[in-house]
Formats: structure tokens, sequence, C-alpha cells
């Protein structure tokens, strides 16, 4: 009898157990290979945003650099006295440091006056603009595109930092308007990351490089609003003031010249149209003080001692006269070639001249005032102002402007120092040069500017729009905006060589391919 021997069936088969087991492992496995991985990529994007991050700060540090070039030049041009203008030696593709197998350098550089030029290296004057804040609408009516209504809309805006104090720091200016011809807050871009501390020279982050950028100071807690601030606060378009000017570069690129087949819309003239924003500005004044950095003395001032003021004695027998008779004179310019009656002090009449003419215009101009005021606002450099904003001053037509353009080349820097040129070259008579010299000044004590900061053969760069002031002591940075994210604004070309140059790939995420 044969005998059956059947497995039971709650034994467990040894090759299950073991597959059972393998597909634990597997698990186990892949699982610990996600996590790694992660834990990788993690570490790879930190070790990434670390990198980009620390480049990111020495091309602010590298465009750092470039302002306080510019600080430096604007407050002490050295022999030239318009050396801040066009200096491609101390402003163009200067270098500041080599960091493995970057070099990083600074640009500093404005919009070209001349036909043909890409880029000016240097500064603009701000007084060569006119004051949105100190000039009536019949000034500001004056210039291209401004009629009298838009004129006034513009002289009366009140932009909110006028009736609320805030920072005068980036994030305070640091917005750059749509030129679609829209006005308002919707030109604003969304909210920034402060560089507030940067402005100060203080850290930001752990990824900041070694070398930071140089201490400069801040802006006041009293805001001076940006041109554009004023506009949107004027509901006028921002297109009114940038023109053609689409990515703010300050250069004629192809799709700015090509009329409607690309935004934004141009005549295709072959120049650029910057609109108002090279006419008009928020930040202007001069100091009261003579060219040695001394306070003037006010001829208005009874108790001021004029021995020292280097007039002839003809001159200070006049002022005294003019005392005694209890008039005061509304500027010092009224001295030129001026005479009058007077008593003397015993009562008798008596015939003076003030004794300044064309040899003695230029030291009572430098030397003396009439009024006790610290900063002279508004005043129009009649050494830089373009056509436009010479036309603009009152008792100045286009004649007089067009003979103002064409002798300021031929200036000394002694003549340059102060308007009596204008009477002293035969542009405009005694009283012609009396109505129109109390608008005038000579000095450049704010200016404005575009600074790169880029690095070659990587392509990292940042763009940044600055407005200085060289009047306080010391002199500070008082509005300053970010450009990255419009892009390279000047071809390589251009900044190594100053030449033509070709049109660069962008992005707006500060990252070029040359």
């Amino acid at each position: 009898m044969k005998t059956h021997c059947y497995p039971r069936k709650d034994r467990a088969r040894p090759w299950r157990s073991g597959g059972f087991v393998l597909l634990i492992v597997l698990v186990v496995v892949l699982l610990s290979s996600m996590l790694a991985a992660s834990v990788l990529y993690a570490m790879r994007s930190e070790a990434a945003a670390h990198t980009a991050s620390v480049q990111r700060e020495q091309a602010w540090a590298a465009a750092m650099s470039g302002v306080a070039r510019a600080l430096a030049v604007a407050t002490d041009p050295g022999g030239d006295w318009m050396g801040w203008e066009d200096n491609p030696a101390m402003f163009q593709h200067q270098f500041v440091k080599q960091d493995g197998d970057d070099q990083w350098f600074f640009t500093v550089y404005s919009a070209s006056d001349s036909l043909g030029a890409e880029v000016r290296f240097g500064l603009t004057d701000e007084a060569s603009k006119l004051s949105v804040r100190h000039h009536d609408p019949a000034w500001l009516g004056k210039l291209p595109g401004l009629d009298a209504k838009l004129a006034a809309a513009l002289a009366g805006a009140v932009p909110r930092s006028e009736t609320a104090p805030r920072t005068n720091g980036p994030r305070a200016a640091s917005w750059a308007p749509d030129v679609s011809g829209r006005a308002g807050a919707n030109d604003l871009p969304p909210d920034a990351r402060s560089d507030e501390t940067r402005l100060s020279g203080a850290p930001v982050s752990e990824g900041q490089p070694s070398e930071a950028a140089p201490s400069i100071p801040a802006a006041s807690a009293s805001p001076v609003p940006s041109i554009e601030e004023w506009f949107a606060a004027a509901g006028l378009s921002s297109q009114l003031l940038y023109g053609e000017d689409a990515n703010y570069n300050l250069r004629l690129d192809p799709n700015e010249d090509d009329g409607e087949t690309r935004k934004p819309l141009d005549n295709a003239d072959g120049q650029l149209d910057r609109g108002l924003q090279q006419h008009l500005t928020t930040i202007s004044y001069d100091l009261n003080v003579n060219s040695d950095g001394q306070p003037r003395i006010n001829l208005n001032d009874a108790k001021a001692d004029l021995s020292k003021s280097g007039l002839p004695q003809a001159t200070l027998d006049y002022v005294a006269a003019l005392r005694r008779a209890g008039q005061a004179l509304s500027h010092v310019a009224a001295l030129l070639e001026a005479e009058g009656e007077f008593q003397d002090a015993e009562g008798r009449p008596q015939r003076l001249r003030s004794g300044i003419g064309r040899e003695e215009l230029s030291v009572v101009l430098d030397q003396c005032t009439t009024t006790n005021a610290a900063r002279l606002e508004g005043l129009i450099n009649v050494n830089t102002a373009p056509r436009a904003v010479l036309i603009a001053i009152p008792f100045v037509g286009e004649a007089l402007a067009d003979a103002i353009l064409a002798t300021r080349p031929g200036l000394t820097a002694d003549e340059a120092r102060t308007p009596a040129w204008l009477y002293r070259r035969g542009l405009v008579t005694a009283e012609e040069f009396k109505q129109i010299v109390p608008h005038l000044t000579t000095r450049s004590l704010q200016f404005s500017f575009r600074c790169l900061g880029y690095a070659v053969p990587s392509g990292r760069y940042r763009v940044l729009s600055v407005m200085v002031d060289t009047a306080p002591h010391p002199p500070r940075v008082a509005a300053l905006r970010d450009l990255t994210r419009f892009g390279f604004p000047v071809p390589l070309a251009v900044l190594e060589n100053g030449g033509a140059g070709g049109v660069s790939t962008t992005s707006a995420g500060g990252r070029l391919a040359w």
C-alpha cells in the first residue's frame, strides 16, 4: 500500500520568503536613492543659489565702485573744470578686481550729445535742466512736448514724498515706469528687495564678497521726489518723459528706430528722442559761496565788512550811499554800469558811479551776494544747459541761445567761473545781463548718470541709474534705481573700445551672453 505525503499548507515555502525580503530591500534602496538624490539636488541648488548671490553682490560692488569714482570726480574734477562731462580715462571700462576666471569692470556713462556717438563716458549736470520744483509753467511750457496745460499740471503736482516723510533710499525711487503711455500707480513694478543697507556699506548677506562696495553716504531722511514720481503725480504719461528710449539705456536701439514695426512707436529718423528726461529735474541748487567755498558777502547787510571783498573804492562808496538812502540791491548784477544821485554824509547831493564794468564784473559776482540764503534753488548752469533749456529762460531767445552755444567751447576756466562772460564777450548789453543773470549759475553740484558693473567672460552684470549731490560734506547718493531687469544696456565692444559694436544677447536676469 502506497503512502502519499502532501506538504502542509501552513508551511512557508523558502523561495517565497526570500522573494519578499528582496522586494523590501529594493524598495528601501529605491527610497534611499531618491532621498540621496533629493538631498544632493538641494545641496547643488543651494550652492548654485549661493554662487549666484555672490555674483550678484560682486556685480553690485563693481557698480558701486563706479558710483564712488563718479562722486570723487564730480567733487574734484582736477585740472579740467569740465572733467566730469566726458572722461573715458576715468569712467570707461575701468578694472575693479580679478575673481577666478572673471575680471570685473565698471563703466559710468550718460547720453551722448553728439550725433552718431553711442554714449558719453561721463556725468550729466542736473543744473543744466529746468526744475519742476522751482520753475513756473511759463518756463516749462517752452520745452518741446509741453503745452501750457501740461506745464501747469506738472508744476502743480504734489508727489506723496512732498507731503509725507519717507526714506530716500532705492525703494523710494527704484521704479522705472512702462512707456506704454499709462501714468500713475500702474507704472510701478512689483516690490523688490530693498538695497538701503548697501548704500551705507553695511553687510547685506553672508554671501557678500570680501571686497564690498565702497561706503557711500545715502540720501537724507527728507526725500527728493524722482522725476518719474513727479510725472505720475501730475497724471502725465511716462512716454512723454522717456520718449523713444523704451529700455532706459540712453542710446538708440534697432526697435527704437523702425517706425511702427515694433514697440515703442518712433519716427525712424535715426535719432533717439529721449523725451523730457533730458530737460527736467527735481534736484538742482547752488550754494551761496564764492569760488573758494567761503560765504559770499551780503551787500545788503549793513553789518557786512566790505573791506575784504576785493571791490574797488568806487564800488564801496556806491554801496555805502545805497545803505544811507535805505535802498537794497535786488541782485549783484544791478551794480553793472550803474550810477545814481545820492546825498553825502553832510546831506549834499552827489552823483556816484558803481565802479563795476567789464573788468570788475566777474569779481563782484563771485565774491558778493544780496541774500543770506545758504542755498540758491533752481539756477540754470549757462555753461552746460542745452538749447531748449536756454530758450526757456526769461529774456533769452533763440538768437542768444545760439550765440551762447557757439561761444561756450572757447571759454577759459577763469571765464567760465561766473556768468560775466556773457557781457564781457559782448553777447548781451548791460541791461540785458541784469535781466538774465539772476536765473543763472556756472556751477554743477548735482549729477545723474548710469553705472554698469560687469564681469568678463561670465557676463554677470548690474545696471544702476544714479543721482548724486556733491554740495554736502561728504557728498551723497541722492537717488538710485536698479535697471538690471531691462537688460545689458550697451554692447561690450562700445564699452571696451568706444566703437559701434554689435547688439548683445541679453536677459533680464543679470547675465549676458557676449
